[in-house]
């Protein structure tokens, strides 16, 4: 598959796309146990303490989902929270393109797409141990003059710009 040109849109999550995207974003939990080692609730989901707010008007909070040629492709969840303090404008809560589409150049036009859309100060993190995801943010922000560095439980925080 080779959809590098392949445009990449960004639409708001409404809370008529709010089981949707609880379904979609468990598939990605049970991803990241790998990383984190979380584990799921007696009800087979893994918990996820910020969800409803996404929902619930929490100023700062936003869900969004990326579409391409007319298919879900994944979602950003974004939020005004800071790792360190620092201001930021935004936060990435959370990002993923479904393995389908990865490695296909969708997944950069995703991130491009997002970054274009809300530009100023962003922060994201990432376990040490997740590698695919340390070779994905080092790619798509080495035109971001990414600042990087190592924060607790094992994670990288990476603080950039997008203008």
């Amino acid at each position: 598959m080779n959809n590098i040109n392949v445009d990449v849109e960004l639409i708001k999550a409404d809370h008529s796309k709010k089981d949707f995207l609880w379904n979609i974003l468990q598939k990605y939990l049970y991803e990241l146990s790998a990383y984190y080692g979380n584990k799921m609730d007696d009800k087979g989901n893994f918990p996820y303490k910020y969800f409803n707010a996404y929902f619930e008007s929490e100023p700062g909070r936003e869900a969004f989902l990326f579409s391409s040629g007319g298919e879900i492709i994944g979602y950003p969840l974004i939020n005004r929270h800071s790792a360190d303090g620092n201001k930021t404008d935004y936060f990435l809560g959370e990002f993923t393109v479904f393995p389908l589409y990865r490695k296909s150049g969708l997944s950069k036009n995703a991130a491009d797409t997002l970054f274009k859309n809300r530009k100023g100060k962003w922060q994201l993190k990432y376990s040490k141990n997740n590698l695919p995801a340390m070779k994905f943010w080092n790619k798509i922000l080495e035109t971001y003059n990414p600042i990087k560095r190592e924060v607790e439980n094992s994670e990288i925080l990476i603080n950039f710009v997008s203008e």
